[in-house]
């Protein structure tokens, strides 16, 4: 995976760092840097995505 973002330029968290996703928690992530294989925690950003028309199916039932 790569980084989208700058996060922490001192730790080499920036834009296009190759990570490896070692666990995933409710609030953090934990990566690995691939060419450091230093071990960092990030914050999961969570995020609500409703385009108009967009129907989501949960169950086999259309969601509105």
């Amino acid at each position: 995976m790569r980084i989208q973002r700058n996060l922490s330029v001192e730790t080499g968290l920036v834009r296009n760092a190759r990570v490896r996703i070692t666990a995933l928690h409710r609030r953090l992530v934990k990566v690995q840097l691939l060419h450091n294989l230093e071990n960092h925690c990030i914050p999961r950003i969570t995020f609500s995505f409703h385009p108009y028309r967009f129907i989501a199916q949960e169950n086999d039932r259309p969601v509105y």
